[in-house]
């Protein structure tokens, strides 16, 4: 399935950038714009925060769309109250490049 212009035209602002934030309408595809950075980037670990009531929603995306590196999923509540939560991820960060 190829990207709608949307997508494409965020792709091409986004790609160049080191910080960037989607604010397209829910639905129009931001997951599938996000995966595509991700793919193309040269990195070897990616961090989703995202709302815990949202954490299946983005594995799903993630399935449907795929990723080709490893990855993980935290909820903001879980991450803000869990300082074993914190450090586990702090330490895996440090270790990636």
């Amino acid at each position: 399935m190829n990207l709608n212009d949307d997508q494409s035209d965020a792709i091409a602002k986004l790609n160049w950038l080191k910080v960037g934030a989607l604010f397209m309408e829910p639905g129009t595809g931001k997951t599938r714009v996000a995966l595509n950075i991700i793919n193309s980037a040269d990195t070897d670990f990616v961090l989703f925060v995202c709302p815990f009531q949202t954490k299946y929603n983005l594995l799903n995306e993630i399935h449907k769309w795929g990723i080709s590196i490893e990855f993980e999923i935290v909820g903001v509540e879980t991450l803000s109250s869990s300082d074993n939560t914190f450090m586990r991820l702090l330490n895996i960060l440090q270790t990636k490049t």
